[in-house]
């Protein structure tokens, strides 16, 4: 089930310019940003997978909820419905 979510939202996830799939891409991105010498720039990564069993549950879903509805519309209701069954399951 796991995986039949990652493969149906992965793409809508990576599509997202505020999305970084890896740490090789920040640096990419790195490229992007002019930082003045006088300021002092931090950044931070997360590990989603190592943070994933400390998401409240419901707030979780919630979130997946707002991202189906922003970014997956052209889902069929019935789609996202299964989503959110199998989210809720896993």
């Amino acid at each position: 089930m796991s995986t039949f979510l990652h493969c149906l939202l992965g793409p809508k996830v990576f599509q997202n310019p505020h999305v970084l799939k890896d740490s090789l891409t920040l640096i990419r991105k790195l490229n992007e940003v002019s930082v003045p010498a006088n300021h002092t720039l931090r950044f931070a990564t997360f590990d989603v997978t190592a943070l994933y069993p400390s998401i409240d549950l419901e707030r979780g879903l919630n979130s997946m909820t707002w991202f189906l509805k922003t970014f997956c519309y052209e889902f069929e209701p019935t789609v996202s419905h299964l989503v959110h069954v199998l989210a809720r399951f896993i």
